[in-house]
């Protein structure tokens, strides 16, 4: 009897573990969404300083979010240079790797981008990371705002972080091409 129970009972506990649903693991996205979707402004605080920046969630179809952006404006080159150079250590840590043709794997120093602003025909950058189907698009100008007499101009700095998951932009309703 007791051989009977005990055999019934580790049964019975290897049926319940294959009939107990597995969970999938949670996108980042969605995790990003939990994290950002009731915000409009937040403040990001790196090692040199503090950003503001604006919300905003991207939703497809099914209601479900696909790109969460932050994006906004500094007036000093040096703070926006110090914090994508963290930005993209980051997302290099996450295992983002750069995509395009060149590869400038540990050259986005604060230093580097602040050269990339005082570039005379395109002052700025614009990178693209990949995680799978993961991407995260990173993009930052100069532009001038107005003179300030004597040839001087103020400048601001603007800039836009994307993160977004290549599997949820079409929904549930996206078909492939058949053409």
């Amino acid at each position: 009897m007791r051989y009977f129970l005990t055999t019934l009972a580790f049964t019975l506990s290897s049926i319940s573990s294959f009939s107990q649903k597995t969970t999938t693991p949670q996108l980042e996205i969605d995790r990003l969404y939990k994290k950002y979707k009731d915000k409009e402004t937040i403040s990001i605080s790196f090692p040199n300083g503090t950003v503001t920046a604006n919300v905003k969630t991207y939703l497809n179809e099914s209601e479900k979010p696909y790109e969460i952006e932050l994006s906004g404006t500094e007036f000093s080159g040096k703070t926006l240079s110090y914090f994508l150079s963290y930005f993209i250590k980051q997302k290099a840590s996450q295992g983002f790797k750069e995509q395009g043709y060149f590869s400038y794997k540990d050259t986005y120093t604060p230093e580097w981008i602040q050269h990339a602003f005082e570039s005379p025909f395109d002052p700025g950058i614009e990178l693209s990371l990949q995680k799978g189907k993961e991407y995260c698009i990173i993009i930052a100008t100069k532009t001038k705002k107005g003179n300030t007499g004597n040839d001087m101009f103020d400048y601001e700095y603007t800039f836009s972080l994307s993160n977004g998951d290549m599997r949820r932009k079409g929904g549930d309703k996206a078909k492939p091409l058949d053409f």
